[in-house]
């Protein structure tokens, strides 16, 4: 693609300079209005490499705002392009990975299982985390084939892919180990934060969605959610709208299942994405509940039962570097969500270098 010979294009509008400069802060894209179709076709001749990028533009930027304003296979296509070439960045390549999860699709798809083969192992990360967040059948079989190490990065992602595909067709999958959390006892009262699990208005709910920026993970969303707050952090639990139309949450005792997303609400940007995902397998006598960070790292797991309500739940963090102590009881009943026992510590241990405070 890079050897395609290039021109001056179509004049560069002030608007769309705003959404692809290098300088431009994150929240920029998000406050843009919609492009007209002058100025889609010049980003499409930039991203396609038929124009020549000025220097203080980002093609990276440009590859987002492209996939912002025309999520269609034709712009599939274009990101495989990118993918493939080798003679490309390597962000560049990984970008464009990145924002095939936001096509889902079969061309996406298939972009993305004839790259993974590559040996960039970063650009590899990411066409699995593509492939986890969308992907069919072909795409686990092809996933099964892979091996890297289990403790690695790339080793997560992939048993979480794998994970989330298989629970997306209500398959068991041994991909993803269920981990029992860490037990706690409440520390001193200043250690702790206010933690509350609220159901939210259907309303309220739809805005939430129509907020909601990035990938969905190949389920439908309806307007079944709750609130949830850990100190100053908010999110939305957004429900699997199939698990609602197979007759409500306890179907998570029937088969696997993508139960809910939860998606963190930026203040700043009045935006939220996901951060966690909620995955459950049926287990004797209960079924056994992860919640997953969307790099593969399992943070919290626990249990439902039957009976207390329409279902008891308990659920714990995972023990190791970083770790936010929770421990949580509580049942679902037809009135909401009651909350037994709670021991959210504010602050994290034995934290890494580097890790974010997420509380």
């Amino acid at each position: 693609m890079t050897a395609q010979r290039k021109s001056q294009g179509t004049r560069i509008s002030p608007q769309l300079r705003r959404q692809i400069a290098r300088d431009r802060g994150q929240c920029g894209l998000l406050r843009e209005k919609a492009l007209t179709p002058g100025e889609l076709a010049a980003l499409k001749a930039i991203v396609q490499r038929r124009q020549a990028l000025p220097a203080d533009l980002n093609m990276e930027h440009a590859i987002t705002a492209l996939v912002n304003a025309e999520p269609s296979h034709h712009v599939a296509r274009t990101l495989g392009a990118l993918v493939a070439d080798e003679n490309e960045s390597p962000a560049v390549r990984a970008v464009a990975a990145i924002n095939l999860r936001l096509i889902p699709g079969p061309t996406a798809q298939r972009h993305l299982l004839d790259n993974l083969s590559t040996g960039d192992r970063r650009l590899r990360l990411h066409l699995i985390r593509s492939l986890g967040s969308f992907g069919d059948l072909e795409a686990l079989t092809a996933l099964r084939r892979l091996r890297p190490a289990s403790d690695t990065p790339l080793g997560r992602q992939l048993a979480f892919a794998k994970a989330l595909i298989a629970h997306r067709h209500g398959m068991p999958e041994p991909a993803l180990e269920f981990r029992r959390g860490a037990k706690r006892s409440a520390g001193k009262p200043s250690e702790m934060i206010e933690l509350s699990l609220r159901p939210k208005l259907k309303k309220t709910v739809r805005d939430d969605l129509a907020r909601l920026r990035g990938s969905r993970f190949g389920i439908e969303l309806g307007d079944r959610g709750f609130g949830l707050r850990a100190g100053r952090a908010s999110w939305t639990v957004f429900v699997n709208q199939e698990i609602e139309a197979a007759g409500g949450l306890q179907q998570i005792f029937d088969r696997p299942w993508i139960t809910a997303l939860l998606a963190r609400w930026d203040f700043q940007t009045r935006t939220s994405t996901v951060q966690y995902v909620v995955l459950t397998t049926p287990a004797p006598r209960s079924t056994e509940i992860l919640v997953v960070r969307t790099d593969g790292e399992v943070l919290y797991s626990g249990r439902a039962t039957r009976g207390q309500g329409l279902f008891g739940f308990e659920m714990r963090d995972i023990e190791r570097p970083g770790t936010a102590p929770t421990n949580v009881k509580g049942r679902l009943t037809t009135r909401g969500v009651q909350l037994d026992l709670t021991v959210p510590f504010g602050l994290r241990r034995h934290s890494q270098v580097g890790d974010a405070v997420v509380v």
